[in-house]
Protein backbone atom coordinates (compact mmCIF):
# COMPACT_ATOMS: atom_id res chain seq x y z
CA UNK A 1 0.00 0.00 0.00
CA UNK A 2 1.42 3.05 -1.02
CA UNK A 3 1.87 5.95 1.18
CA UNK A 4 -1.32 7.96 -0.67
CA UNK A 5 -3.51 5.24 0.05
CA UNK A 6 -2.75 5.01 3.35
CA UNK A 7 -2.84 8.90 4.19
CA UNK A 8 -6.65 8.42 2.38
CA UNK A 9 -7.72 5.38 4.02
CA UNK A 10 -6.43 7.24 7.74
CA UNK A 11 -8.75 10.57 6.72
CA UNK A 12 -11.91 7.70 5.76
CA UNK A 13 -11.43 6.23 8.80
CA UNK A 14 -11.61 9.83 10.64
CA UNK A 15 -14.87 10.63 8.79
CA UNK A 16 -16.57 7.56 9.14
CA UNK A 17 -16.16 7.88 13.11
CA UNK A 18 -16.87 11.65 13.35
CA UNK A 19 -20.22 10.53 11.65
CA UNK A 20 -20.66 8.20 14.35
CA UNK A 21 -19.49 10.43 16.70
CA UNK A 22 -22.21 13.22 15.96
CA UNK A 23 -24.85 10.45 15.41
CA UNK A 24 -24.05 9.13 18.64
CA UNK A 25 -24.62 13.00 19.99
CA UNK A 26 -27.91 12.84 18.92
CA UNK A 27 -29.47 9.92 20.05
CA UNK A 28 -27.17 9.24 22.74
CA UNK A 29 -25.72 5.59 21.65
CA UNK A 30 -22.82 5.09 24.35
CA UNK A 31 -20.46 2.73 22.22
CA UNK A 32 -19.41 5.94 19.82
CA UNK A 33 -20.22 9.27 22.45
CA UNK A 34 -17.02 11.10 23.15
CA UNK A 35 -14.97 9.99 26.14
CA UNK A 36 -15.90 12.85 27.96
CA UNK A 37 -19.71 12.20 27.60
CA UNK A 38 -19.13 8.15 28.22
CA UNK A 39 -20.14 5.71 31.31
CA UNK A 40 -23.06 5.41 33.62
CA UNK A 41 -21.83 8.46 35.87
CA UNK A 42 -22.13 10.81 33.28
CA UNK A 43 -25.33 9.58 31.82
CA UNK A 44 -26.88 10.05 35.12
CA UNK A 45 -25.27 13.27 35.54
CA UNK A 46 -26.65 14.45 31.74
CA UNK A 47 -30.03 13.29 32.99
CA UNK A 48 -29.85 14.61 36.38
CA UNK A 49 -29.58 18.04 34.65
CA UNK A 50 -31.82 17.23 31.72
CA UNK A 51 -35.06 16.34 33.98
CA UNK A 52 -35.52 19.60 35.99
CA UNK A 53 -34.85 23.07 35.07
CA UNK A 54 -31.75 25.34 35.63
CA UNK A 55 -31.70 29.15 36.25
CA UNK A 56 -28.55 29.02 34.23
CA UNK A 57 -29.78 27.73 31.23
CA UNK A 58 -31.95 30.91 30.58
CA UNK A 59 -28.56 32.91 30.83
CA UNK A 60 -28.08 33.80 27.68
CA UNK A 61 -31.60 35.14 26.92
CA UNK A 62 -31.69 37.28 30.00
CA UNK A 63 -28.05 38.54 28.91
CA UNK A 64 -29.53 39.74 25.95
CA UNK A 65 -32.84 41.10 27.74
CA UNK A 66 -30.32 43.19 30.01
CA UNK A 67 -28.03 44.67 27.26
CA UNK A 68 -30.75 45.89 25.41
CA UNK A 69 -31.79 47.86 28.54
CA UNK A 70 -28.34 48.72 29.58
CA UNK A 71 -27.91 50.42 26.05
CA UNK A 72 -31.07 52.94 25.80
CA UNK A 73 -29.77 56.14 27.70
CA UNK A 74 -32.17 56.20 30.27
CA UNK A 75 -30.51 55.82 33.50
CA UNK A 76 -33.71 54.00 35.65
CA UNK A 77 -33.65 51.65 32.87
CA UNK A 78 -29.72 51.20 32.61
CA UNK A 79 -30.24 51.14 36.95
CA UNK A 80 -32.73 48.10 36.51
CA UNK A 81 -30.60 46.68 34.22
CA UNK A 82 -27.58 46.23 36.46
CA UNK A 83 -29.94 45.04 39.07
CA UNK A 84 -31.01 42.58 36.90
CA UNK A 85 -27.76 41.32 36.13
CA UNK A 86 -26.30 41.23 39.83
CA UNK A 87 -29.83 38.89 40.68
CA UNK A 88 -29.09 36.79 37.57
CA UNK A 89 -25.80 36.40 38.85
CA UNK A 90 -26.62 35.33 42.31
CA UNK A 91 -29.88 33.05 41.35
CA UNK A 92 -26.76 31.15 38.83
CA UNK A 93 -24.42 31.02 41.52
CA UNK A 94 -27.34 29.55 44.26
CA UNK A 95 -28.62 27.05 42.17
CA UNK A 96 -25.68 25.59 40.88
CA UNK A 97 -24.31 25.09 44.35
CA UNK A 98 -27.14 23.16 45.51
CA UNK A 99 -27.92 21.40 42.10
CA UNK A 100 -23.89 20.39 42.76
CA UNK A 101 -24.54 19.32 46.27
CA UNK A 102 -28.10 17.20 45.57
CA UNK A 103 -25.85 15.80 42.27
CA UNK A 104 -23.26 14.50 44.41
CA UNK A 105 -24.90 13.21 46.98
CA UNK A 106 -26.66 11.05 44.38
CA UNK A 107 -23.69 10.24 42.34
CA UNK A 108 -22.84 8.47 45.99
CA UNK A 109 -25.96 6.56 46.50
CA UNK A 110 -25.80 5.10 43.27
CA UNK A 111 -22.34 4.66 41.94
CA UNK A 112 -20.33 3.66 45.30
CA UNK A 113 -16.82 2.81 44.00
CA UNK A 114 -16.71 3.69 40.75
CA UNK A 115 -14.86 6.90 39.49
CA UNK A 116 -16.94 10.55 39.65
CA UNK A 117 -13.96 12.87 38.77
CA UNK A 118 -15.62 15.69 37.10
CA UNK A 119 -19.02 14.69 36.76
CA UNK A 120 -20.36 17.51 38.47
CA UNK A 121 -18.59 20.11 37.10
CA UNK A 122 -19.28 18.23 34.07
CA UNK A 123 -23.58 18.62 34.77
CA UNK A 124 -22.74 22.40 35.82
CA UNK A 125 -21.03 23.27 32.63
CA UNK A 126 -24.07 21.60 30.92
CA UNK A 127 -26.96 23.98 32.91
CA UNK A 128 -25.19 27.14 30.70
CA UNK A 129 -26.46 25.53 28.10
CA UNK A 130 -29.77 26.13 26.58
CA UNK A 131 -31.56 22.43 26.35
CA UNK A 132 -31.87 22.24 22.79
CA UNK A 133 -28.35 23.33 22.43
CA UNK A 134 -27.13 20.59 24.17
CA UNK A 135 -25.33 17.75 23.25
CA UNK A 136 -25.42 14.85 23.58
CA UNK A 137 -29.10 15.70 23.11
CA UNK A 138 -31.45 15.32 26.30
CA UNK A 139 -32.75 11.80 26.64
CA UNK A 140 -35.54 12.30 29.50
CA UNK A 141 -38.44 14.65 29.82
CA UNK A 142 -38.54 17.21 32.34
CA UNK A 143 -40.05 16.26 35.35
CA UNK A 144 -39.01 12.70 35.38
CA UNK A 145 -36.66 10.70 37.44
CA UNK A 146 -33.24 10.58 35.97
CA UNK A 147 -32.83 6.84 36.10
CA UNK A 148 -36.22 6.15 35.16
CA UNK A 149 -37.48 8.31 32.45
CA UNK A 150 -41.21 7.32 32.31
CA UNK A 151 -41.49 7.10 36.02
CA UNK A 152 -43.38 11.09 36.22
CA UNK A 153 -45.22 9.36 33.19
CA UNK A 154 -46.85 6.14 35.27
CA UNK A 155 -47.56 7.80 38.66
CA UNK A 156 -49.89 10.80 36.45
CA UNK A 157 -51.36 7.57 34.62
CA UNK A 158 -51.62 6.14 38.09
CA UNK A 159 -53.30 9.00 39.52
CA UNK A 160 -55.59 9.80 37.06
CA UNK A 161 -56.62 6.13 36.89
CA UNK A 162 -57.67 6.85 40.48
CA UNK A 163 -59.27 9.81 40.30
CA UNK A 164 -61.96 8.75 37.79
CA UNK A 165 -64.58 5.98 37.09
CA UNK A 166 -62.96 4.47 33.68
CA UNK A 167 -60.21 2.15 34.32
CA UNK A 168 -56.90 1.87 32.06
CA UNK A 169 -56.61 -1.81 31.04
CA UNK A 170 -53.81 -3.51 29.63
CA UNK A 171 -53.01 -4.16 25.76
CA UNK A 172 -55.36 -7.62 26.72
CA UNK A 173 -55.49 -10.54 27.49
CA UNK A 174 -53.21 -13.04 25.78
CA UNK A 175 -52.66 -16.62 26.17
CA UNK A 176 -48.59 -17.53 25.94
CA UNK A 177 -47.54 -19.79 23.17
CA UNK A 178 -48.43 -22.53 22.96
CA UNK A 179 -51.56 -21.65 25.05
CA UNK A 180 -53.82 -23.55 22.36
CA UNK A 181 -53.98 -24.50 18.78
CA UNK A 182 -52.79 -27.87 20.02
CA UNK A 183 -49.09 -27.03 19.90
CA UNK A 184 -47.14 -28.76 23.01
CA UNK A 185 -47.75 -26.86 26.06
CA UNK A 186 -51.49 -26.37 25.49
CA UNK A 187 -53.64 -25.06 28.13
CA UNK A 188 -50.60 -22.61 30.04
CA UNK A 189 -52.50 -20.10 32.04
CA UNK A 190 -53.69 -16.50 30.92
CA UNK A 191 -51.03 -13.92 31.23
CA UNK A 192 -51.25 -9.57 30.60
CA UNK A 193 -48.68 -8.77 28.16
CA UNK A 194 -47.26 -5.82 28.48
CA UNK A 195 -44.90 -5.04 26.17
CA UNK A 196 -41.99 -8.24 25.70
CA UNK A 197 -42.67 -9.79 28.90
CA UNK A 198 -45.73 -11.67 30.11
CA UNK A 199 -47.15 -10.59 33.81
CA UNK A 200 -49.09 -13.25 35.33
CA UNK A 201 -52.15 -13.06 37.72
CA UNK A 202 -51.56 -15.50 39.90
CA UNK A 203 -52.45 -19.92 39.31
CA UNK A 204 -50.87 -22.45 40.86
CA UNK A 205 -48.36 -22.91 38.23
CA UNK A 206 -47.04 -19.34 38.91
CA UNK A 207 -46.66 -20.07 42.81
CA UNK A 208 -45.02 -23.06 42.63
CA UNK A 209 -42.66 -21.65 39.94
CA UNK A 210 -41.52 -19.08 42.57
CA UNK A 211 -41.57 -20.78 45.89
CA UNK A 212 -39.15 -23.28 44.52
CA UNK A 213 -36.90 -21.02 42.57
CA UNK A 214 -36.96 -18.99 45.98
CA UNK A 215 -35.91 -21.76 48.07
CA UNK A 216 -33.03 -22.91 45.29
CA UNK A 217 -31.76 -19.40 45.26
CA UNK A 218 -31.71 -19.54 49.27
CA UNK A 219 -30.12 -23.09 49.08
CA UNK A 220 -27.63 -21.45 46.85
CA UNK A 221 -26.38 -18.26 48.62
CA UNK A 222 -26.23 -20.00 51.96
CA UNK A 223 -23.65 -22.41 50.49
CA UNK A 224 -21.68 -19.60 48.57
CA UNK A 225 -21.49 -16.54 50.88
CA UNK A 226 -21.09 -15.73 54.61
CA UNK A 227 -24.40 -15.70 56.99
CA UNK A 228 -25.17 -12.11 57.29
CA UNK A 229 -23.08 -11.06 54.30
CA UNK A 230 -24.81 -8.09 52.32
CA UNK A 231 -24.62 -9.23 48.56
CA UNK A 232 -24.84 -6.96 45.72
CA UNK A 233 -27.40 -8.55 43.67
CA UNK A 234 -28.35 -7.72 39.81
CA UNK A 235 -32.35 -8.92 38.34
CA UNK A 236 -31.69 -8.63 34.44
CA UNK A 237 -35.97 -8.74 33.33
CA UNK A 238 -36.73 -8.64 36.89
CA UNK A 239 -40.61 -8.08 35.62
CA UNK A 240 -42.49 -6.66 38.86
CA UNK A 241 -39.64 -7.27 41.09
CA UNK A 242 -40.86 -10.03 43.12
CA UNK A 243 -38.10 -11.28 43.27
CA UNK A 244 -35.84 -8.53 43.92
CA UNK A 245 -38.07 -7.19 47.04
CA UNK A 246 -38.12 -10.93 48.65
CA UNK A 247 -34.04 -10.71 48.21
CA UNK A 248 -34.42 -6.67 49.71
CA UNK A 249 -36.20 -7.74 52.23
CA UNK A 250 -33.59 -10.39 53.40
CA UNK A 251 -31.29 -7.34 53.85
CA UNK A 252 -29.20 -7.62 50.33
CA UNK A 253 -28.68 -4.46 47.79
CA UNK A 254 -30.31 -5.09 44.86
CA UNK A 255 -30.54 -3.39 41.53
CA UNK A 256 -33.81 -4.09 38.83
CA UNK A 257 -33.00 -3.97 35.37
CA UNK A 258 -36.42 -4.23 33.10
CA UNK A 259 -37.22 -2.76 29.41
CA UNK A 260 -41.13 -2.20 30.09
CA UNK A 261 -41.73 0.82 31.71
CA UNK A 262 -45.29 -0.58 32.69
CA UNK A 263 -43.11 -3.17 34.79
CA UNK A 264 -41.00 -0.64 36.24
CA UNK A 265 -43.82 1.09 37.61
CA UNK A 266 -45.49 -1.76 39.44
CA UNK A 267 -42.63 -2.56 41.20
CA UNK A 268 -42.19 1.14 42.29
CA UNK A 269 -45.41 0.69 42.86
CA UNK A 270 -45.13 -1.97 45.52
CA UNK A 271 -41.38 -0.65 46.60
CA UNK A 272 -43.59 2.45 47.77
CA UNK A 273 -45.77 0.10 49.97
CA UNK A 274 -42.43 -0.84 52.17
CA UNK A 275 -39.79 0.75 54.96
CA UNK A 276 -37.54 3.03 53.96
CA UNK A 277 -34.84 0.82 54.78
CA UNK A 278 -36.05 -1.11 52.03
CA UNK A 279 -36.91 1.03 49.79
CA UNK A 280 -33.06 2.38 50.32
CA UNK A 281 -31.72 -0.67 49.13
CA UNK A 282 -33.36 -1.54 45.89
CA UNK A 283 -32.49 0.57 42.67
CA UNK A 284 -35.06 -0.06 39.71
CA UNK A 285 -33.53 0.50 36.09
CA UNK A 286 -35.50 0.73 32.99
CA UNK A 287 -32.55 -0.47 30.27
CA UNK A 288 -32.21 -3.94 28.34
CA UNK A 289 -30.83 -7.15 29.25
CA UNK A 290 -27.86 -6.35 26.63
CA UNK A 291 -27.03 -3.02 28.42
CA UNK A 292 -25.56 -4.08 31.53
CA UNK A 293 -21.74 -3.13 30.14
CA UNK A 294 -23.57 0.60 29.56
CA UNK A 295 -24.88 1.07 33.58
CA UNK A 296 -22.54 -1.23 35.21
CA UNK A 297 -18.96 -1.75 35.69
CA UNK A 298 -18.10 -5.66 35.15
CA UNK A 299 -17.33 -6.72 38.71
CA UNK A 300 -20.03 -5.06 40.14
CA UNK A 301 -22.29 -8.34 41.73
CA UNK A 302 -22.18 -11.08 44.16
CA UNK A 303 -24.98 -12.20 42.39
CA UNK A 304 -26.43 -12.07 38.49
CA UNK A 305 -30.33 -13.02 38.44
CA UNK A 306 -31.82 -13.89 34.71
CA UNK A 307 -35.34 -15.52 34.55
CA UNK A 308 -37.70 -15.38 32.30
CA UNK A 309 -35.67 -13.76 30.02
CA UNK A 310 -33.46 -15.93 27.62
CA UNK A 311 -36.89 -17.72 26.64
CA UNK A 312 -37.61 -14.53 25.18
CA UNK A 313 -34.28 -13.79 23.26
CA UNK A 314 -33.51 -14.21 20.01
CA UNK A 315 -29.76 -15.67 20.25
CA UNK A 316 -28.77 -15.68 24.03
CA UNK A 317 -24.97 -15.95 23.48
CA UNK A 318 -24.39 -12.13 23.85
CA UNK A 319 -26.58 -11.24 26.39
CA UNK A 320 -24.87 -14.46 28.66
CA UNK A 321 -21.27 -12.84 28.19
CA UNK A 322 -22.70 -9.59 29.71
CA UNK A 323 -24.24 -10.98 32.71
CA UNK A 324 -20.78 -13.23 33.29
CA UNK A 325 -19.10 -9.98 32.66
CA UNK A 326 -21.51 -8.65 35.67
CA UNK A 327 -20.09 -10.94 38.14
CA UNK A 328 -17.65 -10.55 40.69
CA UNK A 329 -15.34 -13.55 41.52
CA UNK A 330 -17.17 -16.28 43.13
CA UNK A 331 -20.28 -14.60 42.07
CA UNK A 332 -23.21 -16.93 41.66
CA UNK A 333 -25.32 -16.56 37.48
CA UNK A 334 -28.86 -17.82 37.76
CA UNK A 335 -30.54 -18.80 35.21
CA UNK A 336 -34.25 -19.72 34.98
CA UNK A 337 -35.13 -20.98 31.39
CA UNK A 338 -38.07 -23.22 29.09
CA UNK A 339 -36.98 -26.44 29.31
CA UNK A 340 -37.74 -27.69 25.17
CA UNK A 341 -36.91 -31.57 26.69
CA UNK A 342 -40.28 -31.32 28.12
CA UNK A 343 -42.17 -29.83 24.64
CA UNK A 344 -43.50 -33.94 24.34
CA UNK A 345 -44.44 -34.25 27.93
CA UNK A 346 -46.28 -31.50 28.29
CA UNK A 347 -48.28 -32.12 24.74
CA UNK A 348 -49.28 -35.11 25.85
CA UNK A 349 -50.25 -35.28 29.03
CA UNK A 350 -52.97 -32.38 27.46
CA UNK A 351 -53.58 -35.13 24.89
CA UNK A 352 -51.85 -33.50 21.96
CA UNK A 353 -50.90 -36.40 20.31
CA UNK A 354 -49.72 -34.75 17.36
CA UNK A 355 -48.02 -31.92 19.03
CA UNK A 356 -45.93 -34.55 21.42
CA UNK A 357 -44.54 -36.57 18.02
CA UNK A 358 -43.94 -33.20 16.32
CA UNK A 359 -41.79 -32.05 19.54
CA UNK A 360 -40.27 -34.85 19.30
CA UNK A 361 -38.20 -33.34 15.92
CA UNK A 362 -38.59 -29.55 17.68
CA UNK A 363 -35.26 -27.43 17.83
CA UNK A 364 -34.62 -25.23 20.79
CA UNK A 365 -36.13 -21.95 19.68
CA UNK A 366 -38.37 -22.95 17.44
CA UNK A 367 -41.09 -23.21 19.53
CA UNK A 368 -42.93 -19.59 18.37
CA UNK A 369 -41.78 -16.33 19.72
CA UNK A 370 -41.27 -18.02 23.26
CA UNK A 371 -37.92 -20.11 22.45
CA UNK A 372 -36.86 -22.95 24.57
CA UNK A 373 -33.20 -24.30 25.64
CA UNK A 374 -31.56 -27.56 26.69
CA UNK A 375 -29.22 -28.32 29.34
CA UNK A 376 -26.25 -29.17 27.54
CA UNK A 377 -25.87 -26.20 25.37
CA UNK A 378 -26.45 -24.02 27.89
CA UNK A 379 -24.03 -25.86 30.29
CA UNK A 380 -21.08 -25.01 27.61
CA UNK A 381 -22.55 -21.65 27.45
CA UNK A 382 -21.83 -21.32 30.48
CA UNK A 383 -18.54 -22.76 30.93
CA UNK A 384 -17.61 -19.95 28.04
CA UNK A 385 -18.26 -17.62 29.82
CA UNK A 386 -16.29 -18.10 32.61
CA UNK A 387 -19.15 -19.31 34.85
CA UNK A 388 -19.07 -22.67 35.01
CA UNK A 389 -22.55 -24.73 36.02
CA UNK A 390 -22.15 -25.41 39.66
CA UNK A 391 -25.86 -27.04 39.62
CA UNK A 392 -29.09 -27.64 38.06
CA UNK A 393 -32.63 -27.86 38.87
CA UNK A 394 -36.11 -28.81 37.69
CA UNK A 395 -38.90 -26.45 38.43
CA UNK A 396 -42.55 -27.64 37.82
CA UNK A 397 -41.80 -31.21 37.17
CA UNK A 398 -45.35 -32.45 38.61
CA UNK A 399 -47.65 -29.32 38.66
CA UNK A 400 -49.51 -27.41 35.88
CA UNK A 401 -48.85 -30.22 33.55
CA UNK A 402 -52.08 -29.78 31.27
CA UNK A 403 -54.51 -27.04 31.89
CA UNK A 404 -53.29 -25.03 35.38
CA UNK A 405 -55.46 -24.99 38.51
CA UNK A 406 -56.40 -22.70 41.46
CA UNK A 407 -53.80 -22.78 44.16
CA UNK A 408 -55.30 -25.12 47.50
CA UNK A 409 -57.28 -23.42 49.54
CA UNK A 410 -55.36 -25.96 51.98
CA UNK A 411 -51.65 -24.36 52.92
CA UNK A 412 -50.68 -27.98 54.13
CA UNK A 413 -51.83 -29.26 50.77
CA UNK A 414 -49.76 -26.82 48.82
CA UNK A 415 -46.91 -27.69 51.42
CA UNK A 416 -47.15 -30.66 50.48
CA UNK A 417 -47.50 -30.18 46.88
CA UNK A 418 -44.31 -28.05 47.00
CA UNK A 419 -42.22 -30.59 49.13
CA UNK A 420 -43.20 -33.19 46.41
CA UNK A 421 -41.94 -30.37 43.87
CA UNK A 422 -38.74 -30.06 45.15
CA UNK A 423 -37.95 -33.57 45.42
CA UNK A 424 -38.83 -34.26 42.13
CA UNK A 425 -36.53 -31.57 40.70
CA UNK A 426 -33.74 -32.64 42.55
CA UNK A 427 -33.95 -35.95 41.00
CA UNK A 428 -33.28 -38.00 38.39
CA UNK A 429 -34.90 -39.09 35.84
CA UNK A 430 -37.59 -36.48 36.81
CA UNK A 431 -35.87 -32.99 36.99
CA UNK A 432 -34.93 -33.80 33.15
CA UNK A 433 -38.33 -33.21 31.94
CA UNK A 434 -39.37 -30.25 34.12
CA UNK A 435 -41.13 -27.32 32.37
CA UNK A 436 -38.82 -25.18 33.44
CA UNK A 437 -34.38 -25.06 34.49
CA UNK A 438 -32.84 -23.74 37.03
CA UNK A 439 -29.23 -23.20 36.47
CA UNK A 440 -26.19 -21.95 38.56
CA UNK A 441 -22.91 -21.63 37.61
CA UNK A 442 -20.25 -19.85 39.42
CA UNK A 443 -17.78 -17.44 38.18
CA UNK A 444 -14.28 -18.99 38.89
Amino acid sequence: MSRKEASRKQRDARRAEMARQREALNNGDERYLPARDKGPVRKFARNYVDSRFAVAEFFLPFAVVILILSMIRVPQLQNIALLLWMALIVLIVIDSVVTGMKLKRALRERFEGQPMKGAVMYALMRTLQMRRLRLPKPMVKRGSSPEHPHRGAARRRSRCAAAGPRLHRARGPARRPGAAGGRPGAGRSRAVRRGPRAVHRGGLRERVRCELVARQLDEQLAARFAVGRRLRVLDVGMGEGRQALRLVRLGHQVTGVESDPALVAAAEEALAREPEGIRERFRPVVGDGHETGVHFLPGSFDVVLCHDVLMRVESPDALLAGLGRMLAPGGLLSLLVRNADAFALCAGLAGDWRGALDAFGAEPGAEGPVRADRLAPLTAALAGIGAPLERWYGVRVLAGRGSDGPVPVDEAEFQALVAAEERAGRTDPYRSVAALLHLCGVRG
